[in-house]
């Protein structure tokens, strides 16, 4: 096959891998949750269970920067729980490792440092969950 002949097969290649993509991704474009966490009911109750002395409106208002960062759907915002990981949340968006991305997770340290003061990057760990972000977020923000 001739060095024309792969670059034409290629280029007719990429053209629907990049439609592929943005339907696989469709949810996401159009601001929903990936699955499983967008059948969900409301999970407020878990927030208010995990943070009783904290008020709805604190909570609220960092779940809405969450959603902001990953540019999800404010609407759903409260179908998140304390205890899920924000990696598996982005892996749940981008299952292939290595795949371009949004910068969800640098946008949430902006929308962090911006909001509460501190570097997501000091605090990151692989399994960091909402609720364990939000109890810092909250712990740092008070000082």
């Amino acid at each position: 096959m001739s060095t024309s002949a792969i670059f034409l097969c290629a280029s007719g290649f990429f053209p629907l891998l990049l439609i592929a993509t943005v339907l696989l991704r469709s949810d996401h474009l159009l601001g929903g949750l990936p699955k499983p966490y967008n059948a969900r009911a409301c999970q407020g109750k878990n927030w208010r269970g995990a943070f009783p002395y904290l008020s709805k409106q604190d909570i609220r208002e960092f779940l809405s920067i969450f959603v902001e960062g990953f540019a999800f759907s404010h609407k759903e915002r409260l179908k998140l729980n304390p205890e899920d990981q924000i990696l598996q949340i982005y892996r749940a968006l981008y299952p292939c490792r290595g795949c371009a991305d949004a910068l969800e997770v640098e946008t949430l340290a902006k929308y962090i440092k911006e909001r509460y003061g501190f570097s997501l990057g000091d605090v990151w760990h692989e399994k960091i969950t909402l609720g364990e972000l939000f109890q810092i977020t909250q712990g740092v923000h008070s000082l």
